[in-house]
Parts: structure tokens; sequence; C-alpha cells
């Protein structure tokens, strides 16, 4: 969505335009104590089309098979992905144990993307145990079929969640 706004830095304001992210959690109360962590990926590209994919990670090093993902055509349609769809994977350097290097593959659509950060430390640190600490921000594409932008999330890296 566009955003605006003005920014006060040093005694000067600066305006600010650009584009935001609205996030809002819908799943939590379904994990289980089994869970670790998840890693969370939503991908805007410039060919007008959308991937979201998501995977829980359990406590035993394995991913929940409820893992899922939707890819977005350029008409707006919307498909579901199962986990045996799509893999969803770190795939270099990383940030305080954060993977800030995924491969994402749908090889039914023809996508093979890599995705990185252009700012490691965006970490949100939670003083709660029973809240997790994220590591959450914007990430970069490129790739089949093409390039974009987009937003990641990831938790439990730091420590198992506690649910």
């Amino acid at each position: 969505m566009l955003a605006a706004g003005e920014l006060e830095l040093a005694g000067q304001k600066l305006k600010l335009t650009g584009t935001a992210w609205m996030d809002h959690e819908i799943f939590t109360n379904h994990l289980g104590d089994q869970l670790s962590g998840w890693d969370w990926l939503s991908l805007q590209l410039a060919n007008g089309t959308e991937l979201m994919v998501y995977r829980l990670r359990r406590k035993d090093g394995s991913i929940e098979p409820l893992s899922h993902g939707t890819f977005v055509d350029t008409d707006g349609r919307a498909r579901g992905l199962n986990l045996d769809e799509f893999s969803f994977t770190p795939s270099g350097r990383t940030w305080n144990r954060y993977p800030l290097e995924w491969r994402v593959k749908v090889p039914s659509l023809g996508i093979d993307l890599e995705v990185s950060t252009p700012m490691e430390n965006q970490q949100l640190v939670s003083t709660n145990r029973f809240s997790p600490s994220y590591w959450e921000g914007a990430v970069r594409v490129k790739g089949q079929p093409g390039p974009g932008v987009g937003y990641l999330e990831m938790t439990g890296y730091d420590h198992p969640l506690t649910i």
C-alpha cells in the first residue's frame, strides 16, 4: 500500500513516501509444542505475479507437512501450493543464526528464485520467553520469472518457540 509521512532526524524534518507492508498473523494458535519456529516469505515479482510461502520448522529438524504457499497470477487468481509443490531453503550467508539468503522453487510454475536482504540487522528482540524474537524485513529477488521485492519473517533461530 502507498505510505507517506515525516521523519525528524538531527533536527531536520524529512518527507517520506513509498510503499508499506501490513502484516496480520492468523495462525499462531495452531502451533504445537513440537515446532521450533517458522520462515515466511512474500514476494512481488516484476512480471505482476506474487508468491507467498511458509515453512513451519519442527524441533527434530523436519518441516511440518502443513507448511503451505500461495501463488497469485497476473489476473489476481490465487492458487494454493502444498509443501510438496515448492521448496524454500536457506542457501547462503547468515546473521546472528538467521539465514539471509534463500532459494525458492516452484517447478510446476517455472519459478526458481534467489532471495537475499539488502540489510542484515532487521531483528526484533523479545525479552519475554513466551514471545519469540523475529527477524523480519525487506528482501530482494532475482531469478526466474524475474526480479522482485518482498518481505521475510523468521522466528526460532535464537531459541525455540515456547507455546
